[in-house]
């Protein structure tokens, strides 16, 4: 780091710390974010910086001298991202506790460009245009929100196709996404897109922006739409597993009762044989499987406090199991597209998802998020459910108003 940079720096934590207000100095459990952006080569402020919390709808730009701040963030662990046009985004996992003092310097190198004149024949392009397409499908989904749902600045992207079948995706910024099934407007940092005949990998680090209504009706539509989408979702589940968890932990009882019942192999006869169940009360009925296609199918009717464990913060939870969970969320019938762009499914009147963990543990929280990226595999629905199905880390939906969330 030159001396300018330092200097710089030193000066912008100094100012800083000057204009941290007593709500930093106090304990609380809502926190505010403050922090610059500088070229990591001059030092020099970055103006108009994307600074967003990942999944949310926070975030701010940063001002002429570079700073930003976000206000009103709960404890939990988040990803803060810093992005601005003709620099490579820079991300930082925080841990936010009520006393949380940090602040948060993002250092961007500027992204190299190639200068060469390139010569694109009508060939290149139809080649380019079908590849978009598959890459769209792929990422943004084929359900019916999804036919609602356009990538805006697609110029930016560069697809490969390699011999040995992967195709894989590149944006030089981030991706302008919007989606007028849910009502929002994505800008999506695409870290990795992989796919091949066999699985599809992706990853990126959306901020959200609600899309300004044009009639009351409009409004309605993208609330319950909205709401359609969380329910039933892998985030609606690993919520609903927090808070049965959170509810009996006190009751040892309750914690290590095992349920059994009688399942067939469509795992259609279920019973938890407790009126009580929170599990069962949210829609979902979660079913441990020795493999989701393999014949015989073995079933086990479940009790899911067995396999979760105290996290490093109030808010996080270790899940780890063996083999599958099957998960059939009983309140929404599949989407009619569901069985006609996924071979063999067999048409059930409920959706049904299989998760499985890539590694001994998998750090949740109680917000419905996970850390480690690929590290939970989901097959079923879940695995045909893209980003047009997805809804903000903000989202209010009935199993959180209870909580006091963003």
């Amino acid at each position: 780091m030159n001396y300018l940079l330092q200097d710089i720096i030193s000066a912008v934590l100094f100012i800083l710390l000057i204009m941290l207000d007593e709500s930093l100095a106090q304990p609380s459990a809502r926190i505010t974010l403050r922090g610059a952006v500088v070229d990591a080569k001059t030092g020099r402020p970055l103006h108009n910086a994307n600074v967003f919390i990942a999944n949310s709808l926070k975030g701010d730009a940063t001002n002429e001298q570079g700073f930003f701040v976000i206000r009103n963030v709960p404890e939990g662990t988040y990803q803060i991202v810093a992005s601005v046009i003709g620099y490579e985004a820079e991300k930082q996992t925080i841990r936010i506790t009520s006393g949380f003092k940090k602040l948060l310097i993002f250092e961007l190198t500027p992204k190299v460009i190639p200068l060469q004149e390139v010569v694109v024949s009508a060939k290149d392009q139809k080649e380019w245009r079908n590849n978009l397409k598959k890459f769209t499908e792929l990422l943004i989904g084929k359900t019916q929100n999804a036919s609602e749902t356009k990538i805006l600045n697609p110029l930016i992207l560069e697809f490969q196709r390699a011999k040995s079948g992967v195709f894989a995706a590149v944006a030089n910024e981030a991706l302008i996404i919007e989606n007028k099934a849910l009502g929002y407007k994505l800008y999506y940092v695409l870290e990795k897109f992989e796919a091949t005949l066999r699985y599809v990998k992706y990853s990126g680090i959306p901020k959200f922006e609600e899309l300004t209504p044009e009639t009351p009706d409009q409004l309605k539509k993208w609330q319950d739409n909205r709401k359609r989408a969380y329910n039933g979702s892998l985030r609606h589940f690993i919520t609903t597993l927090c808070t049965n968890y959170d509810s009996t932990v006190a009751d040892l009882e309750d914690r290590k009762y095992k349920l059994t019942s009688n399942v067939n192999e469509q795992g259609s006869k279920i019973d938890y044989k407790k009126e009580d169940s929170y599990i069962e009360k949210e829609g979902f009925h979660v079913l441990w499987v020795n493999h989701p296609w393999r014949y015989p199918q073995l079933f086990e009717l479940v009790n899911t406090n067995t396999y979760l464990a105290p996290g490093e913060s109030p808010t996080e939870r270790y899940l780890k199991f063996s083999d599958y969970l099957q998960i059939r969320y009983t309140r929404e019938k599949p989407e009619d597209n569901y069985y006609k762009n996924v071979r063999g499914s067999k048409r059930q009147d409920v959706q049904v998802s299989w998760i499985k963990l890539e590694a001994d543990s998998v750090m949740i929280d109680t917000r419905g998020r996970y850390f480690d990226k690929f590290k939970i595999n989901t097959l079923g629905y879940w695995s045909w459910e893209r980003l047009a199905d997805m809804v903000p880390l903000d989202y209010q939906s009935a199993i959180e108003r209870s909580k006091e969330e963003f």
